[in-house]
């Protein structure tokens, strides 16, 4: 009896453990598919499907590496979000101790953050978090990249002249 009794506390603490999500997890679950929405989620599966299609891609070899790539943009906030904001929902719940920041972007009306977790020259995790009066934005990047290789894979995230955040329609140069 004291086995089951035991058992049961483990399993149910598991449960617990398991049911905690970190930061990132926790808004991309709570808002996907939600009015005003727009959540893309692209496993590893299909980026090593793609790689496949063009060997001589360096692009695509470099992101058949990554686990998921998951984009999260919220463009109407007259949907019942309007104060929502990522950077508050997210930034001080992340465990700054796994995190490097690699841009910071304050202005009167949009904070952009780009952090990574990086092993040894090899990022493991990439995240972009956007936030201003109209928009919302949050991509999550897990696999591997190596650091040098970032600069090309983000060419398509541009700052214009008056420091607004642009996201190009391509991401090849």
């Amino acid at each position: 009896m004291k086995k089951v009794i035991l058992l049961s506390i483990i399993c149910g603490l598991t449960h617990l453990i398991n049911a905690q999500t970190d930061p990132v997890s926790r808004v991309f679950n709570k808002y996907a598919g939600a009015k005003g929405f727009t959540t893309v989620n692209i496993q590893g599966d299909m980026l090593k499907m793609l790689a496949k299609m063009d060997p001589q891609d360096e692009d695509l070899q470099t992101i058949s590496k990554l686990e998921e790539i998951k984009i999260l943009t919220q463009e109407d906030k007259t949907t019942g979000y309007e104060d929502l904001n990522f950077y508050d929902e997210i930034y001080n719940e992340l465990d700054k101790t796994l995190y490097k920041e690699l841009l910071v972007v304050r202005d009167q009306d949009e904070h952009v953050n780009m952090l990574v977790r990086e092993d040894n020259g090899i990022i493991k995790e990439f995240l972009l978090i956007v936030t201003s009066d109209d928009e919302n934005v949050l991509i999550h990047i897990k696999g591997e990249i190596e650091l040098s290789k970032l600069d090309e894979l983000t060419g398509s995230i541009n700052l214009n002249n008056n420091g607004k955040l642009k996201v190009a329609g391509n991401c090849h140069q």
